[in-house]
């Protein structure tokens, strides 16, 4: 059966924290790390140059004045931690990121699917950070794993999926980079797409 996403509305999630004065957020969004997921479907056949299914990572800084620091780690379907990343976005930046081309790049076979852990410090990597939305636009169609941009392969259909925030009492970025510092996954550099690097 032929696999067939439709276009879906964006629903992008804030990470958003209290400011001094204000109220913290009621419905729990307040949080320094979100998480998503990321599909590297291959193409029938034999041939391994191709996939039928793509991911790409959109992160969106919405503080007016303030840089953060992302780090973007990419886990497989069994917990392990593959590839981590380092994405400065500077104030009100969007950046876009072909998750498949980038571990492609970086020599590491992509798996069919796994999760994406996004955490948020700030430019000092001294204190945690808030403000940032993140959503994964998934690609189906044929796509060459030489191209970084997707939309040069064949679109049959995107799909558009918000990352959703984790509260501090699931994860917190110390305890991820804790993970981090056990797993040692390797630094890659992320590879973007639509002229959005820095």
């Amino acid at each position: 059966m032929k696999k067939l996403l439709v276009p879906a509305a964006i629903v992008a999630v804030l990470a958003a924290g209290p400011v001094a004065g204000q109220s913290a957020e009621s419905s729990g969004e307040a949080s320094s790390v979100f998480s998503c997921f990321y599909e590297c479907e291959r193409g029938l056949g034999t041939r391994t140059d191709w996939w039928g299914e793509t991911t790409v990572l959109v992160l969106e800084n919405q503080n007016a004045l303030v840089d953060v620091n992302a780090t973007v780690v990419l886990l497989d379907g069994h917990e392990q931690m593959i590839a981590q990343m380092p994405v400065p976005l500077s104030n009100e930046d969007v950046d876009m990121i072909h998750v498949c081309r980038t571990l492609h790049s970086a020599g590491i076979t992509a798996p069919r699917g796994g999760a994406i852990e996004v955490i948020l410090r700030n430019p000092q990597n001294t204190a945690d950070a808030v403000g940032v939305y993140g959503w994964v636009k998934s690609f189906v169609g044929k796509f060459f794993t030489g191209n970084n941009d997707p939309f040069l392969g064949v679109v049959n259909g995107v799909g558009t999926t918000g990352c959703r925030v984790t509260p501090p009492s699931v994860a917190t970025v110390a305890q991820i980079l804790q993970k981090i510092g056990v797993q040692t996954p390797p630094v890659v550099q992320p590879v973007y797409v639509s002229d959005t690097g820095e």
